[in-house]
């Protein structure tokens, strides 16, 4: 398990950050617009479509979410996917990164 934290710089766009194999749960945001902190349904700063479970997770200008991912996995030795911008043009000026994720154990044969 590990928590990252997505920041967005203030004078930017809003990014679909989507996360390849691994689904995450929302942690909270913090310094997100009026429009958005006032659909906050907790005191994380979280909507009610933080909620469920994620691979995609929209931060806005300004915002920073804090996610956990679960990277655990049934398969042995390094495993790399894809972390990126779901808007095309950010993907293709190098909003994506590839992630590491090394033996991760939770399934046996």
């Amino acid at each position: 398990m590990e928590v990252w934290e997505i920041h967005n710089e203030e004078r930017s766009t809003p990014h679909h950050m989507h996360l390849h194999a691994f689904r995450f749960r929302v942690l909270g945001r913090t310094g997100s617009p009026e429009q958005v902190s006032r659909l906050a349904v907790d005191g994380k700063g979280r909507t009610a479509t933080d909620l469920s479970w994620k691979d995609t997770v929209l931060v806005w200008p300004g915002e920073t979410v804090k996610i956990a991912v679960d990277f655990s996995h049934g398969f042995e030795g390094e495993q790399f996917y894809l972390f990126h911008c779901h808007i095309l043009e950010h993907e293709d000026s190098g909003m994506m990164v590839n992630v590491k994720v090394v033996e991760s154990r939770w399934w046996t044969a």
